[in-house]
């Protein structure tokens, strides 16, 4: 089977997968809103499903946060010049076109603040 044909048998494979699981929890909500309907009124019961999966995808997005590899130290206590360059070179291997421009907005800032230092 050539590439694509595979690509493309995964790519429907995840949409059919995301529509199940879609679908369940369209149906999970729902069933819960009509437990609790006969023992609240039904903009109450709404909210009150609304909230539980609120809290639920709010929990799962904290344990994959929290699972996450930690982030590199901030540079600290070093020369300005030296933590420019330092966070210039580290943007430059994630994305290269944004550090050069980056690196030119800093380099006009150092002409201009060099130029209203000068004594006329």
């Amino acid at each position: 089977m050539p590439l694509i044909e595979a690509q493309a048998v995964r790519a429907v494979l995840l949409l059919a997968f995301a529509a199940v699981v879609f679908t369940g929890v369209a149906f999970t909500g729902y069933a819960g809103f009509l437990a609790l309907v006969p023992y609240m009124t039904p903009a109450l019961a709404a909210v009150v499903v609304g909230f539980a999966f609120l809290a639920a995808a709010l929990a799962v997005a904290l344990i994959v946060r929290s699972r996450a590899q930690p982030r590199p130290q901030p540079i600290s206590q070093q020369n300005p010049d030296t933590a420019a360059v330092a966070m210039i070179a580290g943007l430059a291997k994630e994305k290269p076109l944004l550090a050069v421009l980056f690196a030119g907005l800093l380099g006009a800032a150092g002409t201009i603040l060099q130029q209203k230092n000068r004594v006329h």
